[in-house]
């Protein structure tokens, strides 16, 4: 049995955490909740499919990034998933939402949207415990190097004496005229 490191495990529920919240956002189009806020231009946001798209940006960002970066950080994908969940939510899609305003708030009548809400509240907390978990993964990253993301895709730590003696020896240098080898005769081969 194998053991996955905590943070690569946090990278792999990626996927289901940005699908998760696309199919959420769809059963709240069916249950007529995360509602938009309307706009004196006549129409009312459609918050349950901005919330959609954001999920499958997020969705997209993760497999782009898997398949373009093949030796990320583990951890990576998780926290820059959260970050951009933070911004997205809560600068895009709280502010199209028909939800209470907490505190100190605004609300552009004409465009339908307002700021402060709830999450809104709670989004820079979060962004920021985010932004130190990415960095502290980062910092540590860059000062240990690349690391396989799991123990068996380590190199094998052999001994060098184990090590096949020709593979250690260097190539002898070839001469200065580079036509002949050390190993060459001196002399031309005779007629």
């Amino acid at each position: 049995s194998q053991k996955v490191p905590f943070q690569k495990l946090l990278d792999l529920v990626v996927p289901g955490l940005a699908f998760g919240y696309i199919l959420v956002r769809i059963g709240n189009i069916f249950n007529h909740e995360v509602l938009g806020r309307f706009t004196e231009m006549g129409f009312r946001w459609p918050a349950q499919l901005v919330g959609s798209a954001i999920g499958v940006f997020l969705l997209w960002r993760f497999f782009h990034i898997d398949r373009k970066y093949k030796n990320l950080p583990p951890g990576y994908q998780f926290w820059t998933f959260n970050l951009w969940y933070q911004v997205f939510r809560g600068l895009v899609e709280e502010s199209v939402r028909q939800n209470p305003l907490y505190g100190v708030h605004y609300i552009n009548h004409y465009l339908g949207i307002g700021f402060m809400t709830l999450e809104q509240w709670f989004s820079p907390l979060i962004f920021a415990i985010a932004g130190v978990m990415y960095l502290r993964i980062m910092r540590q990253w860059r000062a240990e190097g690349p690391a396989p993301a799991f123990a068996s895709e380590a190199p094998s730590a052999a001994p060098i004496a184990d090590a096949d003696p020709a593979v250690l020896t260097p190539p002898e240098p070839p001469s200065p005229d580079g036509l002949r080898t050390p190993d060459a005769p001196d002399e031309p081969p005779p007629d």
